[in-house]
Parts: structure tokens; C-alpha cells; sequence
């Protein structure tokens, strides 16, 4: 079902990224300029990239996952990153539940955008999108 979403990486803003566990590349993370990946999933190893920064969200793709115990941290990151001038990938394994929950924490806490103002401006962006709440 996820298998081209996967190897997609969804352009956010300027500085963010969205993205399944395929695209998660050194050719693409190099082109795209990323400085930061958020690796959320407890599944995955982070992309050993000596000059890139981590920050590993060890949560599970359950309806029921504590993933907003982490909306604070990861916005903050990715904020903390833009005013350095860098870009952000947030990335899980498909790209559209985890990953793309982080990205509207982001959204709301740091760019001002309503819930929903910010589901529209991801959906707009992807093919998919699933909110854990």
C-alpha cells in the first residue's frame, strides 16, 4: 500500500521535510541540503552521516502511542535548526502517520497555523496522511 509514498520526500516549507523510511538517503538528504533528520520510529537505525544531526523519537505506529509526549521536543528542534539556517527531515517508516503528526506539532506550536490549517497544508503537500493523536 505505502510502497511509492515510501521513497517520496514531501517538501513542507522551506526548511521541513516529510518523508517515509526509502527516501531517507544519502543522495536525497545531500540534494535537499538537510542538516537534521528526526527519526521517528523505534524500528529504524539513524543514517550514519557524521555531519548531520539526529534526534531519535523511539515511538511505536499504534493508534495508542504517546507521540504527543514528544510535539514539544521535535518542534522545538526543527525550530532551533531553522534559525541556524539549516533543514529538517522528519521522517518514520511510511511517512504519513508519525512523522507527518510531528510536522503539525511543528506547525501550530512555531508557524501559528490552526490544527487544521496545518493537516491541509501537509495533505497538501503528500498523497497520504493518518494523525496520531
Amino acid at each position: 500500500m505505502f510502497g511509492g509514498i515510501m521513497s517520496q520526500m514531501a517538501h513542507i516549507t522551506d526548511f521541513l521535510f516529510l518523508s517515509g523510511a526509502r527516501a531517507v538517503t544519502e543522495t536525497n538528504i545531500r540534494g535537499k541540503g538537510i542538516t537534521c533528520i528526526v527519526n521517528a520510529t523505534r524500528e529504524l537505525p539513524c543514517l550514519p552521516l557524521s555531519d548531520v544531526d539526529y534526534l531519535k523519537i523511539p515511538v511505536e505506529d499504534l493508534p495508542t502511542a504517546p507521540i504527543s509526549d514528544y510535539f514539544h521536543e521535535v518542534s522545538d528542534k526543527i525550530y532551533e535548526v531553522k534559525k541556524k539556517g539549516g533543514k529538517t527531515l522528519v521522517h518514520c517508516i511510511a511517512g504519513v502517520s508519525r512523522s507527518a503528526s510531528l510536522c503539525v506539532a511543528y506547525l501550530i506550536k512555531y508557524e501559528g497555523l490552526t490544527l487544521r490549517q496545518a493537516y491541509h497544508h501537509i495533505k497538501g503537500k503528500t498523497n497520504l496522511l493518518f494523525l496520531l493523536s
